[in-house]
Formats: C-alpha cells, structure tokens, sequence
C-alpha cells in the first residue's frame, strides 16, 4: 500500500457558527491585582505579562531557596535566602521600594508568590467560566427550549 503524501495544513478561518468566544486573552494589556504590604499597596505583575527571561527567573528564584534551605540553616544561607527573596519580591511587584524589599521575610514572600501562583489559573478559569455560562444551552439549570421561549 503506498502511503500518502503528506500536505501541509493552512489554518482555516472559523465556521461562522465559531463565533462564541470562551476565554479571552491579551498580549497588550494587563490587568494588575494590587496588595498591600504594611498599608502601602503595590501592582503584582501577571504571569502572562512577564517575558520568558523574566519568568524563567522567577522560577530560578524559587529552585534557589529550596537548594539553600537544602545546604542548612547558618548565618551565611540566611543572607543568600534573604537577598534571594528580595530579588524575586522585585520581579513580582511593580516600584516596590527597597526598604519594603528588605522587609519581605521568606514566609511573607512565599504568600506574595502564591497569589502569583493563582493569578493564572483563577484568571483562566473565571474568564472561560464567565463565556461558558453566558453563551451554553444548559448552562445556569436552563435547556436551550427554556432560552427560546
């Protein structure tokens, strides 16, 4: 059997029943949660604002902190983790002084990086939830009979 010859696919444009849209996504703008530390409030950056250099650091950061917390306890692993944490408050938060940055602790910054942690997946997640139950049959308890009538 002669195998077929491969083509190469062009991207087609959606049928025009497509066009319910179920999330939707930005490259330009961003919409910036603010926290507060000690009642001074500062702009988090969102993960998909930040370049790759920029995100790859601050996935580095956190591998550092847990390769020094690995080597001990000491005075010398405690400078190194609280210049670490530093840095990676600053990649997080948009001007933040560095007599805030001085006063991160690593248990503070570990809450600073969890809601960077959940800011795509909650963004994500309540964007495509918001398109999905505007536009599905079904959707709220409804049947698309119930829609029409």
């Amino acid at each position: 059997m002669a195998k077929k010859k491969r083509t190469t696919k062009r991207a087609r444009k959606p049928r025009q029943s497509a066009k319910r849209v179920i999330a939707e996504f930005s490259t330009t703008e961003f919409v910036r949660p603010v926290i507060s530390i000690d009642g001074d409030k500062f702009e988090m950056r969102v993960p998909e604002e930040m370049t790759f250099d920029e995100f790859a650091m601050q996935i580095g950061f956190g591998e550092s902190i847990q390769e020094i917390i690995s080597r001990g306890i000491n005075t010398e692993t405690l400078a190194e983790m609280q210049e670490l944490v530093e840095s990676a408050t600053r990649n997080l938060l948009v001007d933040v002084p560095d007599e805030v940055t001085n006063k991160v602790t690593p248990g503070l910054y570990m809450k600073i990086h969890g809601v960077f942690n959940t800011l795509a997946s909650a963004t994500d997640e309540a964007s495509a939830s918001a398109s999905a139950s505007r536009s599905s049959p079904g959707a709220n308890d409804s049947t698309e009979a119930e829609e029409t009538a």
